[in-house]
């Protein structure tokens, strides 16, 4: 059985690599990112070889002193692009 609060959990996990890009050693004081949605399809993800639940997250780079969105940094742009995948 899966338990639906498991997931999200596990895909925490999974995102610990694009953390590092924004703070390479994951202080947390040094936070830069929020993730602003998270959706999950209970129908879906990948376990033992089957997809059984994909997940969609919206993450922020954030400047937490002035409460506002910054730009992301091109290097890190760069890194990201080579993760993306086009579902076509």
């Amino acid at each position: 059985m899966l338990y639906p609060s498991i997931v999200p959990v596990w895909f925490e996990g999974v995102r610990a690599p694009i953390f590092k890009l924004f703070m390479p050693d994951l202080d947390p004081t040094k936070w830069q990112l929020i993730i602003a949605k998270i959706e999950v399809n209970y129908q879906e993800l990948w376990q033992h070889g089957e997809k059984c639940a994909p997940e969609t997250t919206s993450m922020v780079h954030f400047n937490y002193k002035l409460q506002k969105s910054k730009k992301i940094p091109d290097d890190i742009c760069a890194q990201l692009m080579l993760h993306f995948y086009n579902k076509e």
